[in-house]
């Protein structure tokens, strides 16, 4: 559905950077945020901070050339890009009907209850460029209709406590890869990690300080909790909610992860050990861990079979389709006959182009 102040954006933005061809692209008067509306806004503020070769992303040189924008009884179309970008937020920053170069109190307490949302504690009406890059994207700073307000509190405590690293981060109650992201940063955070270091991704540094939990050898008590919050929010983010009372570990939280540790078929302990916070945070796990079970790509061989049985293995998974490395019945005896059973895979392949925004994008599905 079309919005009146949406559309008085477009309008502004068109009549005020349509001239600048090459630097802006006009937008459609629809009244529909989009992302074309999103890009027009961002190109809009890079051409106000003097970029010449502006372009569709908030990328770092936008981020090193914006300043901290604050209530003021000066002028700028900086501030009209900064209403316009609250209306295709849904925040009302006043001026109803147009956009205008003020930045005054309407817009001040938009701030504020942006902030609010995002999850930051006693927010003032500042507008710093975390702030200001999460107004110029799509992602949803309120409860959608699917979202789960548990994970929602999840995302305003990433943004509230590791916001340095992880930016301000959609708070919608859905569970994606940002808030992985910010999770696994959050855990390279409390285990010391700092700069470029904090990457969002478990490599053998961020797995080997990974503490077991709930005793955290060796931790100071404030760090265990704060292990202990991140633990139970990625279980509750894996469909294992616990309770809110995050920084707790009670006896709840001992059984619902060996509850989650026997779905995953892990070691039924109790506690939080690697293997856990690995299956909780990575797709793939601990690669390490042992296993009766693998998915092979390859057509197995009798010296494959030989090898996959004295390493303990029990069963292998086989794919029946693609010709490279489609099961054979051959290859059915060479499994059996080496004590192994065998689960089918079925891949369905096919690669399509799908256009968007005048940018091809190949899907396999």
């Amino acid at each position: 559905m079309a919005d009146a102040m949406v559309l008085a954006t477009q309008q502004w933005l068109n009549q005020t950077y349509g001239h600048l061809s090459g630097r802006f692209n006009t937008v459609d008067e629809d009244g529909i945020t989009g992302w074309n509306t999103i890009y027009a806004l961002t190109r809009a503020l890079q051409i106000e901070l003097g970029i010449q070769n502006t372009a569709d992303s908030f990328g770092p040189t936008t981020k090193s050339l914006f300043q901290t924008m604050s209530k003021s009884n000066g002028t700028s179309n900086q501030y009209a890009i900064l209403q316009g970008a609250f209306w295709c937020k849904g925040y009302s920053p006043g001026h109803y009907g147009f956009l205008d170069n003020h930045f005054d109190n309407p817009v001040e307490a938009a701030v504020i209850s942006f902030k609010t949302d995002a999850g930051l504690a006693s927010p003032n009406g500042d507008v710093t460029v975390d702030v200001m890059k999460a107004l110029l994207n799509m992602d949803a700073f309120t409860l959608v209709s699917k979202g789960n307000p548990n994970i929602r509190q999840v995302q305003q405590y990433l943004n509230r406590n590791y916001q340095n690293y992880t930016g301000l981060n959609a708070c919608d109650g859905v569970y994606g890869r940002a808030t992985n992201t910010a999770l696994i940063k959050g855990m390279q955070i409390e285990e010391g990690y700092t700069g470029s270091n904090v990457d969002g991704l478990i490599g053998d540094g961020t797995k080997a300080l990974i503490p077991v939990l709930p005793d955290g050898a060796g931790l100071a008590p404030g760090v265990i909790v704060r292990f202990i919050t991140l633990y139970k929010m990625a279980m509750s983010c894996n469909g294992f909610h616990i309770d809110t009372n995050w920084s707790t570990w009670n006896a709840d939280t001992s059984l619902l992860t060996s509850q989650f540790q026997t779905h995953y078929a892990l070691p039924v302990t109790g506690i939080g050990d690697v293997y856990t916070w690995m299956s909780l945070l990575t797709s793939r796990g601990d690669r390490t861990r042992a296993a009766q079970a693998c998915d092979c790509a390859t057509i197995l061989t009798q010296d494959k079979a030989v090898t996959l049985h004295n390493n303990g293995y029990e069963a292998v998974g086989r794919y029946l389709t693609i010709t490279s490395k489609a099961l054979t019945k051959g290859e059915i005896q060479i499994i059996f006959n080496n004590n192994l059973r065998v689960f089918p895979i079925y891949q369905w392949f096919e690669q399509f182009y799908v256009f968007l925004d005048n940018a091809a994008c190949i899907v396999i599905a």
